[in-house]
């Protein structure tokens, strides 16, 4: 075997690490002060006013490699004081190619008003190379309260918490917050087999997110097909809020076979509170394409 072969295959026999397959990244964490950005720039910069933190990958591996294993958990604590205009955005590395996902994050709730997440792709073509998770917050008052992210394999016997990032933040004025106004309970959520392909990145993996408010319970209906090989995984949530009370599949309606059908999952809300249920669909034997679509469902509880 040629030496340049035999290198890649053993780069390719390695265990998945969290943060990089491949590519490097920043080599280590900053807040920055507001900056300007010119007219034109993509949303992917940082916005006028915002104070920011970033978080890379080599930040946390580096602390892994002081640890006695490769898998031991990793956390890392920064202070951050947000700037004029009350409002946080916070950027980690983030690399789905390991298999590892920063989870629905948790955070002071009477101080902080979650806004919104998105996904930064790696600035280079190279395979495996890391992007950057972006989390917003937006401040209700001025005190001091807590973020925290953690980075999980979010399948069934994946490892969870592998690492993890806690903000102690200080607020030192609020951005204004218009009143939000009542929002009927939903109770439930569905999602055809056409909706997921619209998401679909360059790799072919969907992942889509949707809200719910719901009283009581909430019901999930999804576009599901067996006779391609592919299933839906038991889905994955905080059991002290919510409780699986029944999942269905009910047969397909008629039509020619391989037809679609679904399957639903009913949940009861046990308190009041917003958290997260995760659905994805996979090829469920080794060596089976994984996670080709993702649904992370935000339950409001009315």
């Amino acid at each position: 075997m040629h030496a340049i072969t035999a290198s890649v295959l053993a780069l390719l026999m390695l265990p998945a690490i969290p943060g990089q397959l491949v590519a490097a990244t920043p080599s280590h964490d900053q807040v920055a002060t507001p900056t300007v950005v010119a007219p034109g720039q993509t949303a992917n910069d940082w916005r006028h006013g915002t104070t920011r933190i970033y978080v890379g990958c080599d930040a946390f591996t580096s602390a892994a490699a002081r640890t006695e294993t490769s898998t031991s958990r990793v956390t890392i604590t920064r202070t951050v004081t947000m700037g004029d205009h009350g409002t946080l955005l916070v950027a980690v590395c983030s690399n789905p190619s390991t298999g590892f996902r920063w989870t629905w994050p948790t955070w002071t709730h009477s101080l902080f008003r979650y806004v919104a997440r998105s996904y930064v792709e790696p600035a280079t073509a190279m395979p495996g190379a890391a992007g950057k998770d972006l989390f917003r917050f937006v401040a209700r008052h001025a005190g001091n309260g807590r973020i925290v992210l953690t980075y999980s394999q979010p399948w069934a016997g994946g490892q969870k918490n592998a690492w993890a990032l806690i903000l102690n933040v200080r607020a030192l004025t609020a951005k204004p917050v218009p009143p939000v106004p009542s929002v009927p309970a939903v109770n439930s959520v569905s999602m055809t087999c056409d909706e997921f392909p619209t998401a679909q990145d360059a790799s072919g993996h969907a992942t889509v997110e949707r809200s719910v408010t719901a009283r009581g319970s909430v019901t999930v209906t999804l576009c599901s097909n067996a006779s391609t090989g592919f299933s839906w995984e038991q889905p994955t949530f905080d059991a002290t809020a919510l409780e699986l009370t029944s999942h269905t599949t009910p047969p397909a309606a008629s039509g020619p076979i391989g037809a679609a059908g679904t399957e639903t999952w009913t949940f009861k809300v046990l308190k009041s509170v917003d958290s997260t249920v995760t659905f994805q669909y996979s090829q469920p034997w080794d060596g089976g394409t994984k996670d080709v679509w993702t649904l992370t469902l935000t339950v409001h509880a009315a």
